[in-house]
């Protein structure tokens, strides 16, 4: 008898447990707000190289990594500016 009231017991307080548990889940959830900052900062653009010859784009560390000289032909790399939103 002693262990059947225990087994009542234990799946009685699981249940009452588990929506407490969804319940308090939920309500934090709703009360968490995103933070925001005083100023949005735009993220800056990523300079790029493009060789004088053939025109092929490379990134800054790529550019650096080839010591500014395209690999295809053997062109100057220069930094090119990135197009502006209107």
């Amino acid at each position: 008898m002693k262990y059947i009231n225990y087994l009542a017991l234990a799946a009685a307080l699981a249940l009452i447990a588990v929506p407490a548990n969804a319940a308090t889940a939920k309500a934090t959830k709703a009360h968490a707000k995103p933070v925001k900052s005083a100023k949005a900062v735009k993220p800056v653009a990523a300079t790029k190289y493009e060789c004088q010859k053939c025109h092929m784009q490379y990134s800054a560390a790529d550019a650096k990594k080839a010591n500014y000289i395209c690999s295809m032909d053997g062109g100057k790399l220069v930094p090119i500016k990135p197009a502006t939103k209107k």
